[in-house]
């Protein structure tokens, strides 16, 4: 048994209570057995292994519904001379130029990247969209590899598309086909599969009868639709149907088929939609940063559609997509009251709802029976947080970057924002190696010449974080030193600004911040507040149990120990007779100038001269 403790919970259950504000979740195996009061479930599991959430906010994890995973490794990627002025130069500049030269290892490398990152922001679940033209048999199993070694549940696919040729096609036909009768085969709780296409002005009829023949109905499909308007117009120019239609008539449309982005379905696509019980998933940034329109999400959400929450990659913060997703429907909507409850239950429940179709367990909330999902944020609000406003503290105040633990099906993946059971360095100089392995397949001799060395940054551990803040400290005692002050931090005080000022994401920016914020500014404040003259040598700074800063302790100069005489000895070892103080020599007199004035005496109080006597 094992107990998350110590932090406010919400447990998103409609059906029981929704706040705990000291919360705990007792859970088993991958199975959540309890929620409750902390003093109430300590006492009732008193061996319980604890998970301490320092006094953060424990919730369920995240679902995210729509990613690609082949595009992990392609940040901070720039390639010559694409400067593309439309979304289709986007796709075949880009995207495609990068999944053509995706080998096995490339795929591997970027589940991996993409995992870990989801880890980080508390993302346990994930339904993936993936493609690797380069090499295509086999790589929904290396990816299943990789979640089942990391420990997320994945739900996974292959894009079809004809756009490189039908071999391809065929090949990622199979490949769907493959790891469908795998799943069937193995029945892994935390592995699913779905089938794959790209979008409608990719595949022709006649792939997606193959599609649905290789289906054969057994599972549904994740396809892009309507992503951009040359999806609109190839259906409606080749086909004479925009693109719902066309995958009404192959049978592609059901209660478990994902419909990506739908950005320019029409009134007449949202009821077939709607009565064919199909889900809309929304990716509201990579559509912003596509420059290809905003979802028409409060249309959707009216007619009772099941539209999810995705980031197609462009981030693994679910978070992060939940603001966007909620400033993009004001702004296309011109009311700034809209929006709020359809983009917060697209995250929080119809995310949930969207799993629970691939996976077997309850997902997205904290009772007992369902799924050991379990996160913990790192957030300290400054104002009222209850069950009637956590939604607010979620966009305004949270981001996945504040995730300090995450737990999936009962295993802690994370614990205090260190991977658990990852070695995070290895991870790196194994990626390392395999990239340098991806650019000799990929580019010419010439040019990995020119390559001094390939780097992969690696996020800084605490122990890194450390070493920053000792040297931080040292620069403030140098300059403390320089006007006789010594300056020391104890171990708690070190610890707290550790934990203040450590951030998986940031590295040690914060570091600064944290310092000058923490210690220097009120640092300073003490001093000016000392009294002049004091004898004031020895600065302490401390931490005290249960205080919500540092402490300053002002203190004298530690007395140096008396050094013991040293007496000289002759040659024949004996000490020579003591030598007689010296009489003191009287200071010379010192003539009055009789020009100057004379400074008066101060008289005892009480007492009267002889004169005033009188």
């Amino acid at each position: 048994m094992k107990l998350v403790t110590n932090g406010r919970l919400i447990t998103r259950d409609a059906s029981a209570q929704g706040y705990y504000e000291h919360g705990a979740v007792a859970f088993e195996g991958t199975k959540i057995v309890e929620v409750g009061e902390e003093a109430a479930l300590r006492a009732k599991y008193p061996g319980a292994e604890i998970i301490d959430a320092k006094g953060g906010v424990i919730m369920p994890a995240f679902i995210n519904a729509h990613t690609h995973i082949y595009s992990a490794l392609a940040r901070g990627l720039s390639i010559v001379g694409n400067n593309p002025t439309n979304f289709y130069e986007v796709l075949d500049g880009t995207w495609w130029a990068i999944d053509r030269h995706l080998m096995m290892d490339g795929t591997k490398a970027s589940a991996t990247a993409l995992y870990m990152d989801s880890i980080k922001q508390g993302v346990t679940t994930i339904f993936d969209h993936h493609a690797s033209y380069g090499e295509i048999p086999g790589t929904l199993h290396t990816i299943a590899e990789e979640s089942k070694r990391l420990g997320l549940r994945s739900c996974l696919c292959y894009e079809v598309s004809d756009r490189d040729g039908e071999e391809k096609c065929l090949q990622a036909i199979q490949e769907n086909a493959d790891f469908i009768t795998e799943c069937e085969k193995n029945k892994d709780p935390m592995l699913a599969a779905m089938f794959g296409g790209h979008a409608l002005f990719t595949i022709s009829d006649k792939t997606f009868d193959r599609m649905v023949a290789a289906n054969n109905g057994r599972t549904g499909y994740h396809i892009h639709v309507s992503e951009g308007m040359n999806d609109v117009y190839d259906s409606l120019q080749n086909y004479g149907r925009r693109p719902v239609q066309r995958l009404q008539d192959h049978g592609i449309l059901g209660p478990k088929t994902i419909l990506g982005h739908c950005i320019h379905v029409n009134t007449a696509e949202m009821e077939i939609i709607k009565e064919t019980g199909t889900m809309v998933v929304n990716n509201p940034e990579s559509n912003m940063g596509n420059a290809i329109g905003i979802c028409p999400v409060i249309q959707l959400y009216k007619r009772g559609i099941l539209l999810g929450m995705g980031t197609d990659a462009y981030t693994n913060d679910m978070l992060e997509s939940l603001k966007v997703a909620l400033c993009s429907q004001r702004s296309q909507n011109c009311l700034p009251n809209v929006g709020w409850c359809e983009v917060t239950d697209m995250l929080f429940k119809n995310n949930a709802k969207i799993g629970e179709k691939y996976f077997p367990d309850t997902l997205g909330v904290l009772k007992a029976g369902a799924a050991a999902d379990i996160i913990v944020m790192d957030y300290k609000p400054f104002t009222p947080f209850s069950d009637e406003n956590i939604d607010g503290h979620m966009i305004f105040g949270m981001t996945g970057r504040q995730c300090q633990t995450t737990i999936a099906a009962g295993k802690t993946l994370m614990l205090d924002r260190q991977l658990v059971g990852i070695d995070e360095e290895a991870e790196n100089a194994g990626m390392r190696e395999r990239i340098l392995e991806i650019a000799k397949k990929t580019f010419r001799p010439e040019f990995l010449n020119r390559l001094d060395d390939i780097i992969v940054f690696r996020s800084l551990g605490r122990d890194d974080i450390r070493k920053v803040i000792d040297l931080e400290v040292s620069v403030i005692a140098k300059r403390l030193a320089a006007k006789g002050r010594e300056l020391s931090l104890t171990p708690a005080a070190l610890d707290y600004v550790l934990e203040k000022a450590y951030s998986t994401d940031f590295g040690a920016r914060e570091v600064r911040r944290v310092i000058e914020q923490q210690i220097e500014d009120p640092l300073a404040d003490q001093i000016l507040l000392q009294k002049e003259g004091s004898e004031t040598a020895r600065i302490v700074v401390d931490h005290p149990e249960g205080a919500t800063s540092l402490a300053f302790s002002f203190l004298p100069a530690l007395k140096a120990p008396e050094r013991p005489s040293i007496v000289e000895i002759d040659e024949n070892g004996k000490a020579p007779a003591e030598k007689a103080e010296p009489e003191p020599v009287p200071a010379p007199a010192v003539e009055e100038d009789a020009a100057a004035p004379k400074k008066q005496r101060r008289k005892p109080r009480g007492h009267k001269t002889p004169e005033e006597s009188k």
